[in-house]
Formats: structure tokens, sequence, C-alpha cells
């Protein structure tokens, strides 16, 4: 899932298929995901750009692509299923492209794996006498299984077109002949797979001279399997292998099992300069190989002057808040230590993690290691807020602004605009409260590089229960709150009720609750209880996962509210192993349930991360397609 934007006005459905969320957009067109109105399975619709200026030429790519896979039949090409005058529908693989699994390195026995999988599919297409053209990792899918799909015939040379324009592919990939504008033939494909196995193998982007990117393959590999690369992308056709299926013979015969994934660093793509703040990290820990995680306070940035002052006094008349403590997790093998400012700069996108109530930013200690395993270009940052953890506030009653489920999101902003990242592809992840909190904004009011993931959002503006607990806190903790005997034991009750949960889970809870201050506690739940959701057709980047069995906010409330709201099913992932309201926690009884929800939060992230990237220009993509 790569967007989450509406159906193309006016029409939701195309040929025989109902349009539910875009998978992609490229120079000719988009991608949506379809589902059959008959047979309700999926497919992946491309629809024409209809408003480029090459129009002309795109409809001739368009039906360049129609016309190629028309012909071929293979279990590793993209299958076409159906064709209009301005679409097709294809196979949906479920899952993401080799260019974004190439941020996360990839070991040799796998990297063959796939490589032989397209060998097998290039052969068949140059049986048929289709050569691709354009063969590189971002026209290459990848399913959950694992398996590798050709996708992208758009270039493609046909048997009947051999006087067509040339020049065409994408430069680090093409074969030498090729860039010089001479006929196209299958050992150019093999080429371009042979270039394909080499970042896979070196774990990043090449050099585009063929004998400088063949030296940056680790020295540890087998002769051999150098030695096939090495041939396969010779200067001439004459010297590579025959076919791309002698290729895959020899990268068969090679054994690549106990070799390791490449360890490099990822390409730094921007300055250094304004995350000179992450070497004022008060600690770092290793929490697995190349996991690591480091802790901040704002107070501690701003006291060694690692922040610029006049910055930090603008953040705080905008959000209200005097402290705030933050944790980032990264993958170190790809971005280097985190205490390092050109970790930022290796950075692709960044994961925001945000609290509910009466938590604090340990909460989500469980799922941003994971997520940071599986996304090693992503920055994981978890933050405290509203008077939870290591967050207070400048004045001891917050105006009402800043302590709003609106202010919670517009504190997050500011925040990133303070660390440097604002610019980067954007996930916000919140849980229960946070995620009603992200709820509430728009996404014109974002930006087109942000989305979002609400996990188990609690709405009182439909669920009275919840509303009357709200304004019943905000009345009696001030006075309450005051005694401390009867704040620990609201906060004992407030424990209790969580009781799927372990000892240590409550007991945190407990003194989360504890700890916090009953004004601003007050202060926020009667701000809360006052929110409501924007409308549904304003919430199109967004994904609410929940579950049946939450006692707070469960599926039979939730889902007729976001019904009423207009928000699409489409977007909602049900938890089904959960047991409580806060999915990522130990639970007692079934631990198996938190190691199943974890992952479908990782998987969830993953998708929005997608969705945020999608559309921009990836910074490290140093090469693109050119048409003549």
């Amino acid at each position: 899932m790569i967007d989450l934007a509406p159906p193309p006005a006016p029409a939701t459905t195309v040929g025989d298929y109902q349009l539910l969320r875009r998978l992609g957009s490229g120079a000719m067109g988009e991608v949506w995901l379809g589902r059959h109105q008959l047979t309700e399975t999926f497919a992946a619709v491309k629809l024409l750009r209809q408003n480029v200026k090459s129009k002309e030429r795109v409809q001739k790519t368009f039906d360049r692509e129609r016309r190629a896979i028309g012909r071929l039949g293979h279990p590793h090409i993209v299958a076409l299923f159906d064709v209009g005058a301005d679409w097709l529908a294809t196979a949906y693989v479920d899952g993401t492209d080799l260019a974004r699994r190439l941020k996360t390195p990839i070991d040799p026995a796998s990297a063959v794996h796939i490589t032989l999988q397209i060998a097998s599919a290039l052969a068949h297409a140059h049986a048929y006498g289709v050569v691709h053209r354009d063969v590189k990792p971002s026209n290459i899918l990848i399913d959950t299984a694992g398996n590798a799909f050709l996708a992208d015939f758009g270039l493609a040379l046909l048997p009947e077109a051999i006087y067509d324009e040339h020049r065409v592919g994408t430069p680090a990939f093409m074969a030498p002949e090729q860039a010089r504008g001479e006929l196209a033939a299958p050992a150019a494909d093999q080429y371009a797979l042979g270039r394909t196995l080499c970042e896979m193998l070196v774990g990043g982007t090449l050099q585009i001279d063929p004998k400088d990117a063949l030296a940056e393959l680790p020295a540890e590999l087998p002769a051999a399997l150098r030695s096939a690369v090495a041939r396969a992308t010779a200067a001439t056709a004459a010297e590579r292998f025959p076919s791309v299926s002698d290729f895959a013979a020899a990268l068969a015969a090679v054994e690549v099992g106990n070799y390791a994934a490449p360890r490099r660093l990822a390409p730094e793509v921007r300055v250094r300069t304004p995350f000179g703040w992450s070497a004022g990290a008060e600690r770092t820990e290793m929490l697995a190989p190349d996991l690591e995680r480091a802790h901040f306070r704002l107070s501690a940035l701003a006291a060694a002057r690692l922040l610029p002052a006049a910055a930090i006094e603008r953040f705080v008349a905008r959000t209200g808040y005097g402290e705030l403590g933050f944790t980032v997790y990264g993958n170190s093998g790809r971005l280097g230590r985190l205490t390092d400012p050109s970790a930022f700069a290796r950075a692709t996108e960044v994961v925001v993690l945000v609290h509910g109530l009466f938590c604090n930013r340990d909460s989500w200690s469980a799922v941003a290691p994971e997520v940071a395993r599986d996304n090693a270009q992503a920055l994981l940052i978890a933050v405290d807020h509203s008077g939870f953890g290591d967050s207070r506030f400048a004045a001891p009653s917050p105006s009402d602004d800043h302590a709003a489920p609106r202010g919670v999101v517009a504190m997050l902003m500011a925040w990133l605009e303070l660390l440097g990242v604002r610019d980067l592809p954007t996930v916000l992840v919140g849980h229960s409260f946070a995620g009603a909190s992200l709820l509430t904004v728009r996404d014109d009011e974002l930006g087109e590089r942000v989305s979002r993931l609400a996990i188990t959002p609690v709405f009182p503006s439909v669920d009275k229960r919840y509303r009357r607990l709200l304004k019943t806190t905000a009345g009696l903790m001030p006075a309450l709150g005051a005694v401390s005997l009867l704040k620990k034991l609201m906060a004992k009750m407030f424990a209790s009720a969580a009781r799927d949960y372990t000892k240590r889970e409550k007991a945190l809870m407990a003194a989360e609750f504890e700890r916090a201050s009953p004004t601003v506690i007050a202060t926020v739940a009667r701000q809360y209880a006052r929110s409501a959701p924007a409308a549904g057709d304003q919430l199109q980047r967004c994904l609410v996962a929940i579950s049946d069995s939450d006692p707070v906010a469960p599926a039979r409330i939730l889902e007729p509210a976001l019904d009423a709201l207009g928000f699409p099913r489409t977007h909602v992932r049900h938890l089904v192993a959960t047991g409580g309201h806060f999915p990522h926690a130990e639970q007692s009884d079934h631990p198996e349930w938190t190691l199943r929800n974890v992952a479908d939060l990782t998987a969830c992230i993953g998708a929005m991360l997608r969705a945020s990237s999608e559309g921009t220009p990836m910074p490290t993509e140093v090469a693109s397609t050119i048409h003549g």
C-alpha cells in the first residue's frame, strides 16, 4: 500500500474494477489497487495520465507495455488481466519493489535467488522476441514471500518495432551499446540484470563505470560469483554470456548460503549542519546488531547550545512546551551511529511514535526496533507529550489550544521542524488518545509527505461513556489530585482497569498517572472530551487499526463512527490478537498475542512509509528512466 489518495474524480471504477487506493504514480500515469466487481479479486490498475505534455509518446509507451505483456505468461512476470483504451489491469503483487527493499541489506543467497527468478522471466521474454530495456530495482516487485516479479514493460522493444527509438532506459543500468543508441538485444537486459545483482551484493547504488562498480563487490564473496557478475556486465555484448539463461546457470552453480548481507552505510543525501544536536544524547544503547537507540531531552540540548536559542523560543511560543523528552531508534549499519549528524543526513524517512494518555515514550520499545530492522534508512522518533514522561508545559496550566488534541499534532510538526527533519517523508503513529489526535487534522494541513496511523483511537464525540469519564476527570482532578493519597488511589484504580497486562505494565501506567500534574491532566481531559475527528474525505492518507476485543474502543463503536465520517473501510485494519486497548503492551496471559500485534503494527507502519514516500523524488535515486 503506497498511497491512500482518493480515486480520480469523477470515476471510481475502471472497466470492471472498483478503484480502492493509489499504489504509485509516475510520468505515464498512476497505478491503483482495484477490486473486480464480480469476483472481488484484486488487481493493479494502471491509468494513463491524460494531462501530460508528451501525450503522444506516453500513449505509445502505454500501448507498448500492453502489447508486450499481453504475449507473455510466466510465473515471474506480472500477469496482464484486462485492458482498456487508456488503462490496463495486471496481477497485484502485495509487497514492495527491490529499490525500496535494497534500503535494508540483502544477503547474497537472497540476491542470487531474486536474480535467478528475474533471469527466467527475461529468458521467457527473449524467446518471444521481447527485450525489456529497463531492468532495474524499481521495476522488480518483491512479494511478502520473497518472490520476484518483472514489471513495467513500457520501454520494451518488440519484434515488430525494430526501428523504434533506441536510446531509452535508465543510465545506471543501460548497457554501453544501449546508451550509444544502438539496437538493444537480449544482451542489454543481461547487463542490466547483472548491474542489479551487483547493487544487491554491494548493498547500495553503484558507480556508473562497470570496473569501478565491480571493485565495490565484497572481497569475501566467492570468486565464481564475482566472475559471473563481471562477465554479465562486460563492456561488449560479445564478452557477456551467450544468453541470460547461461548467466543464470553460472549463478546457480555458486554456493552462497553462508555469506552475510553486506554492511554499507547509505549515502548522505542532505547536509549535516542541522543535525549537530544529535551529539547531545544523554545515553545510547545497542538493542541488537545494528539496532541503536539514543535518548534526548530538549533542556539538555538547549543547555549545550546544540539547538539555536531563537528556534527553541519559537518552539516554546508555538507549542507551550518547556521540556520534551524523545528517543531516536535507527539502523546503525545503514545510517551510522545516532550521535553522529551524518546518520540523520543519510535518513530518507521519519516515523514519529506518539503514546496515549498515562503512558510515555518507552511504551514503543517493542515496536520501534522491529520497524527500524525492516526500514533501515528510516529514523524512528518516540516522543513524550501532554505532560507525561519527560514532557512539561512551560506554564503550570497550559492553554486550551496547547493542551487540545490538535495542539499535540501542532507540537509534533513544530518539533520536527526544530530537529531539521520536517522535509522528510513522515509517518505519524499515535495510540489511543494520540491516535484520535492525529485524526483531528486534515490532510492538507500536514502536506503530501505526511501519512498517519491511528491505533485503537478513542472518539469522545461518538462514545458517551468516554466523554463522561473525561469530563468527570477534568472536574475532579484539580481537587482530588492535589491530595497525594487520593492521587495514589486513583492511579491504582486506573492501573487495575488494565487487567490484561503484566504487573510491570500496570505499575508503569500507575506511575505515569501519579507523576503527571493534576491541572494538566484536567485541561487535557477537558479538551479531549470536546474533540472530534476531521471529515473522512480529509483523512485519505490515514490508516486506522482497531480490535473487536478492545474494551475501551471496540470495533462495534469505532466502525459506525468511521462510516459516519465517510472514512473508507479499506483504510481500516483489524488487529486479530489484541485482547486489550494497548496492543503493543505485554499481556500477562497471552504474551504471544503481543508479538502478533507488534508484527501487525510493524507491517502497517511499513505500508504508511511507502505512502509518505510515494510521489516524492527519493534522494537516493541517482538515475531515472529516459525516453529517446
